[in-house]
């Protein structure tokens, strides 16, 4: 391919490139994916409640926490330990301890 038909390639791909962002939420699709009902009890969305979070520390147990990226986390995450790596790696498994 001659460069100057690459170069005008590269461009048209460019312009097909978008940035994908979230509109809202699809609780009209996730509800009916998970089988949701509505609850008599607890009938509001937690955003509706006028909590705002304001003083309240969470600890966030998962396989994996993005809080460089995250906005929600930024300059808020105070620390990560990594629970996956044993303390004690198994050296032999024939030896009773595991």
């Amino acid at each position: 391919m001659k460069p100057s038909k690459l170069i005008i390639t590269a461009i048209i791909l460019l312009a097909l490139i978008s940035l994908a962002v979230p509109k809202g939420t699809c609780l009209d699709v996730s509800c009916r994916a998970i089988k949701a009902r509505p609850s008599p009890v607890y009938n509001e969305t937690a955003l509706g409640l006028g909590y705002t979070g304001k003083g309240i520390t969470i600890a966030v147990i998962d396989t994996g926490v993005d809080d460089k990226e995250h906005e929600s986390l930024k300059n808020k995450f105070v620390a990560g330990v990594d629970f996956t790596k044993p303390i004690n790696p198994i050296t032999n498994p024939d030896d009773g301890s595991v």
